[in-house]
């Protein structure tokens, strides 16, 4: 019997980019919020913050029709690394024991 040799790396790169949630590109709202896990309202409120990045205006499509805002997948990433790790409470010290 021929022994079946395991999955290749990039076979399973593949699989992996199949698989992930939200591709590098330019992200809707509703990609925004489903990276932060947050409905599209809290999403929307998120990104209106100060130092929440901006977005990316696509004029119009063939039909002359204004697009909704992109953001720039990066971009988004480290604002939501950022405003998460400024969220968390700092550790306490303990006072007086030895």
């Amino acid at each position: 019997m021929a022994e079946q040799a395991g999955p290749t790396l990039a076979d399973v790169l593949a699989k992996l980019e199949r698989m992930s949630v939200v591709p590098d590109r330019l992200w809707t709202q509703e990609d925004c919020a489903e990276y932060m896990q947050c409905s599209q309202a809290t999403a929307r409120r998120a990104l209106k913050q100060t130092g929440a990045p901006s977005p990316v205006r696509v004029q119009t499509d063939e039909r002359g029709t204004m697009l909704p805002a992109r953001y720039i997948a990066t971009e988004v990433r480290t604002y939501v690394e950022r405003s998460t790790q400024a969220s968390r409470p700092a550790r306490r010290r303990r006072v007086g024991s030895k």
